[in-house]
């Protein structure tokens, strides 16, 4: 009797079931056997790395002034007696100790080169010596080709920063900082040549045309002028000897420039022009082997330098702390 009504109420529950529609057909093999796939899980992103805060800006080198001044107060050139660019170094921030024991070898090699290449030259550093960029007239369109033509062989390797940064001792923010002091000191020489009253009150455009030409071609040979006033300097000082190293007869030179040059009441200054006047007298071959034996005589000197504090040797961008 239990079991009959226990039959009848869950015959009871599977047609209600089946009159709402809510029984499930069995499942077939296929979705027995069927694993069901795990739900995919989206990998951590690791958080992302800090950037580093970029570096403080390197402070700006200042430009030093290397302009010399006369009595009056007046700038003039410097780079008649002394390498403007090794003027350069001792004033840069950059140029270290280090950087001038590293250097002083080929600072010497390139201080001879620059004699041979007087030597070499020297028809063509006569005419730059003799005032040609002072007659230069800026209108005369040949004169001016000619002067181009005629600093090609006078600015060959001829720059000493650019010389070394070649040679692989002198880094670029080395070579850059010189090259500034170098530019600043070019650009102060012209600005005061320009107060010239004949070119400052000028009318005609070509005379300040003129000027900075010429101030252009007297820095581009700068290096074989100063070359060359030593080695005349040089030869009025020990003129005997020189020309004894040339073996040129004493009798074939110039009778007044041999004159002033020996004579004890010449001035030094004197007896120099008297040497120029003299290498112009005579023969090409003659003058060069003149200008040869003061160089084998009285080569180069040692450059020089002043040697820094090292409190002065701050690192820098490009200097001896850094890889060149």
């Amino acid at each position: 009797m239990e079991m009959n009504k226990a039959f009848g109420v869950g015959m009871s529950l599977v047609v209600a079931t089946a009159a709402s529609g809510q029984l499930a057909p069995p499942p077939s093999s296929k979705e027995k056997d069927r694993v069901t796939a795990p739900t995919p899980v989206a990998p951590v992103q690791p958080e992302p790395a800090a950037r580093p805060a970029p570096p403080p800006p390197r402070p700006q080198l200042a430009v030093p002034d290397i302009v010399l001044r006369d009595e009056e107060g007046k700038i003039v050139r410097r780079d008649i007696e002394e390498s403007i660019d090794l003027v350069a170094f001792q004033a840069s921030e950059l140029f270290t100790n280090a950087t001038w024991e590293r250097c002083r070898p080929l600072v010497a090699a390139w201080l001879q080169d620059v004699d041979a290449r007087v030597v070499e030259n020297l028809d063509l550093v006569l005419e730059v010596d003799g005032g040609f960029f002072d007659r230069l007239d800026i209108n005369d369109r040949p004169s001016v080709q000619y002067a181009s033509e005629l600093i090609k062989p006078l600015t060959y390797n001829t720059q000493l920063s650019k010389y070394l940064l070649d040679k692989g001792v002198l880094s670029r923010a080395q070579y850059d900082h010189a090259n500034k002091i170098v530019s600043k000191h070019d650009n102060m020489v012209f600005v005061a040549s320009m107060e010239d009253p004949a070119i400052k009150n000028a009318t005609d455009p070509s005379q300040r045309a003129g000027a900075m030409a010429r101030h252009m071609f007297l820095s581009s040979t700068r290096e074989v002028k100063r070359a060359f006033t030593r080695l005349v300097r040089a030869t009025a000082k020990d003129f005997d000897k020189v020309v004894a190293e040339a073996k040129l007869p004493i009798a074939g030179l110039n009778k007044d420039a041999v004159a002033t040059i020996r004579s004890a009441g010449s001035s030094e200054q004197a007896k120099m022009d008297a040497v120029r006047s003299l290498l112009r007298s005579m023969e090409f071959f003659d003058a060069q082997r003149l200008i040869a034996a003061t160089a084998k005589l009285h080569p180069a000197p040692e450059p020089t330098w002043t040697p820094k504090p090292e409190a002065a040797a701050a690192p820098h961008a490009g200097d001896d702390s850094e890889q060149r």
